[in-house]
């Protein structure tokens, strides 16, 4: 591995008050995906396979290590840029990343890879999609704490966003634990 996660930075378009790097984020998106697995058999809410849901998380967004970060803003203003996006991650997980390892390894990591370029329906799916959102809302969040009211917008569409998320699951795990 070159390392590059950690030179990659996320937040480009927003003026923030430090930046985050891909590697950053790709941490906490699988922390926090741990711990929602964590809490979701410890409430005894749900069964998610542990092993399957740091998988997702750790190559959730695996092709920006090459294409580096669209913003979300971006994506949401401008649809077409979001397909032509969509379409750049999945070239980059079929015929870049991995190329290295043999096909065995390069075929199992690719099919995680590729499960963030599509809705989430899995259960595993959906804690990561869920993290992914929190860690923006967290990242966010502290902004507005030292002092950035610019990412206070950020704050509200990203809760929204989290609010917008209604898997039955989750529902009951905001219940028992206070969670946006």
């Amino acid at each position: 591995s070159d390392r590059r996660a950690g030179f990659i930075m996320r937040w480009h378009a927003r003026q923030t008050q430090r930046q985050e790097s891909l590697a950053e984020h790709h941490y906490y998106v699988v922390h926090d995906a741990l711990v929602i697995a964590d809490a979701l058999r410890y409430y005894k809410i749900a069964e998610p396979d542990i092993l399957k849901v740091l998988l997702l998380a750790h190559f959730h967004d695996a092709a920006e290590f090459e294409s580096g970060d669209v913003s979300g803003q971006a994506k949401r203003d401008y649809p077409k840029l979001k397909e032509v996006s969509h379409e750049v991650d999945r070239h980059i997980i079929e015929h870049v990343l991995f190329n290295n390892l043999p096909d065995e390894l390069a075929n199992r990591y690719r099919s995680f890879a590729r499960q963030s370029c599509v809705a989430p329906e899995t259960l595993e799916q959906q804690i990561v999609k869920y993290a992914d959102k929190l860690e923006a809302l967290y990242f966010a969040r502290t902004e507005v704490k030292v002092g950035n009211t610019l990412m206070a917008e950020v704050v509200t569409d990203v809760q929204k966003e989290c609010h917008a998320l209604t898997w039955p699951w989750l529902v009951t795990l905001r219940k028992e634990t206070g969670l946006p």
